[in-house]
């Protein structure tokens, strides 16, 4: 079972990744998706936890909308769009606590790497420099793959 919420939610991280890059919009009906879908995930994995996730969650949440209000303050240039934000916190519901901060710092860096690639480079301005949502996908994949108790038992 777990394995065929896997395999949904990297669909839906796909579909959500090409939406960003296409439009530069993350719709609300998928990130809805993603979040019911982890809810359904902590629920068959680890019921005891559902209540400490939805907290986690919302808590994050607040952090990154702090972090965006902040660097807009700094820079006078808008961070992340509110399709970034209830991304994050509807993947947020997938981790315990201590793995949130590390998923978004690598997400943060994949993000910060295409737009150094694309200064480097010249020429006109890519898509993946542009959208953050295909990063966060990216990394919420990688993270999950590489530290699920899901795939490695051993980590649980």
């Amino acid at each position: 079972m777990i394995y065929m919420i896997t395999a949904l939610l990297f669909y839906l991280l796909f579909k959500l990744a090409r939406q960003d890059l296409k439009d530069r919009r993350l719709p609300n009906s998928l990130v809805l998706e993603v979040f019911a879908l982890g809810l359904l995930y902590v629920y068959v994995s680890e019921p005891s936890e559902m209540l400490s996730r939805l907290y986690v969650a919302v808590g994050f949440c607040g952090l990154v909308l702090l972090f965006g209000a902040a660097y807009e303050k700094f820079r006078k240039i808008e961070s992340m769009g509110a399709g970034d934000i209830k991304l994050l916190a509807a993947l947020s519901v997938w981790l315990p606590a201590a793995q949130i901060l590390p998923f978004f710092i690598l997400a943060l860096l994949l993000f910060i790497s295409c737009c150094v690639y694309d200064n480097f480079r010249g020429g006109p301005k890519s898509a993946f420099a542009d959208a953050f949502g295909p990063h966060i996908s990216t990394a919420f994949a990688i993270f999950w793959l590489t530290t699920s108790p899901a795939f490695f038992p051993s980590l649980s």
